[in-house]
């Protein structure tokens, strides 16, 4: 995007104060392992005396929904960085990966300071997600690693050894991972802590399909702890589905969608459904987690 400013600061007495404005047009932010995107963000933050005022803030994400913010921090003596920024969502596609997606609207606060302990609190509802089940077998083959020779690289090594295999995919992000994966170069104690105290309801549409199934779910979560080591607290608990697979069409009366990995969003599914027919009985169990189920 675009980035303009015309600011200017004063520091007198160990007190800082600026004049000014920062404004962001075109804006656009991807993290492709995660499969967040936001494009068209403008900003418009002002700067006066010891304050800076988010005048304007928004961004759309995938699927055309909306986000925006408003607040602001304050710049104190002690460079604490008092901050008080609400943050509202409306039918954004927050999580776009091959084997979940989500969209939902929230109303978030973040407050605190930023080098004194920040919380953000609120409320969020999803309003259609989806676990695919067969996310993998769609994925393709693997694309191999190609070794990159880097030439003239100001600062680099000779050339001989400047050779290097490009970077791979790495593992799934953890969500307390700075932007950029845990190999980002951040030391862990470097991130300012920020407590979590997020409700989250999804009382239906969220959906589980593949590998025969197609259920419904439905329930609450919290989300708790730390941005360095959050939980995800409750499950999702079926409200409707079926099993197809075995030439017959099954019910389940039992599932729900637990999410165990404390530092990630890789939710467990537990499935059961049973039927008889004039030999015995078939019992079907779908578990594991949606990147790898087991049957």
């Amino acid at each position: 995007g675009n980035l303009a400013a015309d600011l200017g600061f004063v520091a007198t007495g160990g007190a800082i104060a600026g004049q000014g404005s920062v404004t962001v047009t075109g804006g656009r932010y991807l993290n492709f392992p995660q499969g967040i995107a936001f494009r068209d963000i403008e900003a418009d933050i002002g700067v006066n005396r010891d304050r800076l005022q988010i005048r304007r803030f928004s961004a759309r994400a995938r699927g055309n929904g909306e986000v925006s913010a408003s607040g602001g921090v304050r710049v104190d003596r002690e460079l604490t960085l008092p901050i008080d920024i609400n943050v509202v969502a409306r039918s954004a596609r927050v999580l776009d990966r091959r084997d979940m997606r989500a969209t939902l609207s929230s109303d978030l606060r973040l407050s605190g300071a930023v080098f004194g302990g920040m919380a953000l609190a609120g409320t969020a509802t999803v309003e259609r997600a989806e676990i695919d089940l067969d996310a993998e077998d769609r994925s393709g083959p693997d694309i191999a690693d190609i070794d990159v020779r880097e030439i003239n690289r100001p600062g680099g090594a000779p050339d001989d050894e400047a050779r290097q295999p490009a970077a791979g995919p790495g593992p799934p992000m953890a969500l307390g991972d700075p932007v950029g994966g845990p190999e980002a170069g951040v030391a862990a104690g470097a991130v300012p802590q920020m407590a979590l105290a997020i409700r989250v309801d999804a009382p239906q549409a969220v959906f589980v399909r593949g590998r025969g199934l197609d259920v419904e779910m439905g329930g609450s979560l919290e989300i708790a702890g730390t941005l360095g080591q959050p939980r995800i607290l409750g499950a999702l608990q079926l409200r409707r589905g079926t099993f197809s697979g075995i030439g017959r069409r099954l019910d389940f009366p039992r599932g729900s969608v637990t999410f165990p990995a404390p530092d990630r969003l890789d939710p467990q599914i537990d499935f059961a459904a049973g039927t008889r027919i004039e030999s015995g009985s078939v019992e079907i169990a779908i578990t594991g987690r949606p990147s790898a189920p087991r049957v």
